[in-house]
């Protein structure tokens, strides 16, 4: 026994040399002198150049990390800018022995200095699309259906900035995030969000929690509790939504204050300018309190309805099925 013993010792003291051994080569490498491969393959991919100004940054252990700062990602050739895509810094943190039993646990995500361009031609062309049609039409899916959703605990984005144009269509928008933080203990622990920016110098928030990320990908119904604040309202949402067999549905208590419709409407004219300059017969505060339910894409309803407009005051509840040839409307108010 005593020389079993020893054998075994002999083997365990080998494999932790192995593994130290082989994180100490993995340690010496210079990932930098691949940077050159990745750029190629992804200008293989999407015939775009990327660039990796900084240096990539892997740290080797139980839980290995990764950074990078600096990576550009070109603009399509009749773009309006040289960069599609900017980032300033990328980080990521991930654990190694969950990777044996195949579950993907990412400790945390960071992304910082963020620039999106993302823009179509007079022609409909956008710049987010790579390669022929026939190429993406064709491109072969993954098939694995039954792969294990990724649990990432924690979510930072700081400081992204999306512009959006349509040359077409004459539109352009602009979304600047200040902060996106997400967090979730596994992958069925309630997503808790906080969202901070502004659309078109309008300041925005939402705050909350939702389903898990099982229940969010599983196609069914999960939780919701957000807080939203936007063009001078603040929106409550408590309930549940999501897909119930395949169809959308929602069970939420909605509850919506704002000081002043005109104020609203201004601030909304910032991102439809239709509105710039509309005159209200009727203004003040307005409040909006319901039980809204979804019952698939055309059955929604309205009930125990408190709304105020000003001076005018109205309880009551709305249906409405508008999937047949004739809509079906039941409306109930008093004042």
């Amino acid at each position: 026994m005593s020389k079993a013993v020893k054998i075994l010792s002999i083997i365990g003291v080998l494999v932790v040399a192995l593994v130290v051994a082989g994180i100490a080569i993995i340690k010496s490498i210079d990932f930098n002198q691949y940077k050159g491969e990745i750029s190629a393959q992804a200008k293989a991919a999407t015939g775009r150049d990327l660039t990796i100004a900084g240096d990539l940054d892997l740290s080797i252990s139980l839980t290995p990390s990764i950074a990078v700062d600096g990576v550009t990602f070109a603009n399509a050739e009749w773009g309006t800018g040289p960069n599609m895509v900017s980032i300033k810094r990328f980080a990521a943190e991930m654990e190694l022995m969950p990777l044996l039993s195949g579950q993907i646990n990412i400790n945390q995500v960071i992304l910082e200095g963020v620039d999106l361009l993302a823009e179509k031609d007079q022609a409909g062309h956008a710049n987010w699309e790579f390669g022929s049609r026939t190429d993406r039409q064709e491109a072969p899916s993954s098939g694995d259906g039954d792969m294990a959703l990724p649990v990432v605990k924690s979510v930072r984005l700081k400081d992204v900035n999306i512009t959006y144009k349509d040359a077409q269509a004459g539109q352009e928008y602009a979304l600047n995030l200040d902060t996106i933080d997400l967090k979730s203990d596994s992958a069925s622990s309630p997503l808790e969000l906080m969202v901070k920016g502004a659309i078109n110098g309008q300041g925005f928030s939402v705050g909350g929690q939702v389903g898990s990320i099982e229940a969010l990908a599983g196609g069914g119904t999960f939780p919701v509790k957000l807080d939203i604040d936007a063009l001078k309202v603040n929106i409550g949402l408590d309930g549940t939504a999501g897909l119930a067999n395949g169809q959308p549905a929602a069970d939420i208590k909605l509850a919506v204050n704002g000081a002043s419709l005109a104020d609203t409407i201004n601030a909304a004219a910032a991102i439809e300018p239709s509105l710039k300059g509309m005159e209200l017969p009727i203004g003040g505060a307005f409040k909006i309190g319901s039980q809204m339910k979804l019952d698939g894409p055309t059955k929604i309803s309205l009930g125990g309805l408190d709304a105020s407009l000003g001076p005018i005051a109205v309880t009551g509840h709305v249906n409405a099925d508008l999937g047949g040839k004739r809509p079906a409307v039941d409306v109930a108010l008093k004042t």
